[in-house]
């Protein structure tokens, strides 16, 4: 009112400031990038896309391995998704990493995941599971339920495979 000599409601100001206080919020909430240590994490996740086997169209499950230092990727595909799926696909990554890293960050698959209490942060893993971490010497480690960016290496390495590295591809045969 001094600098300018015009009395406006504080509706008005919000109005005009919508745009900056936006952008304000959205810098708040921007994600700093997370960067691990060499050896220290490993992402996993699934994804499904539909390919083409022979002249058939099928459904197959992408299991996407991404190191957290270096980013390597390692895709295995299966043809669904069950326990034995997720322990094939982290072994074979763990060798084709030639090497196991200190952590294993995943979501709350159900089956690697029994239970996520959200409130105390306490992971429940199944049994199978735990028994599989402690035989290869990792740390699991779920991320909180609906919150993907938490690995969002991996989760870019899925949708890549699925839309760039295996899109518009057909195969003779399938080679799990």
């Amino acid at each position: 009112k001094k600098e300018h000599q015009i009395t406006v409601s504080l509706r008005t100001v919000e109005r005009a400031v919508k745009k900056w206080r936006r952008e304000s919020e959205v810098q708040a909430k921007a994600t700093v990038r997370f960067e691990t240590a060499p050896g220290k994490q490993l992402q996993i996740d699934f994804g499904s896309t539909g390919i083409i086997i022979g002249e058939k169209k099928i459904k197959v499950f992408l299991f996407v391995a991404t190191l957290g230092y270096s980013r390597r990727v390692f895709v295995k595909p299966f043809l669904h998704e069950r326990q034995t799926a997720w322990f094939r696909g982290i072994e074979e990554a763990f060798y084709h990493f030639e090497g196991i890293t200190e952590e294993l960050l995943m979501d709350n698959a159900k089956a690697l995941v029994n239970k996520h209490d959200i409130q105390t942060k306490t992971v429940l893993f199944s049994e199978k599971f735990k028994a599989f971490a402690d035989y290869w010497g990792f740390n699991p480690r779920a991320c909180r339920p609906y919150r993907a960016r938490t690995k969002s290496k991996d989760e870019r390495m899925v949708g890549y495979v699925k839309r760039n590295a295996i899109a518009g591809h057909t195969f003779p045969h399938f080679g799990a």
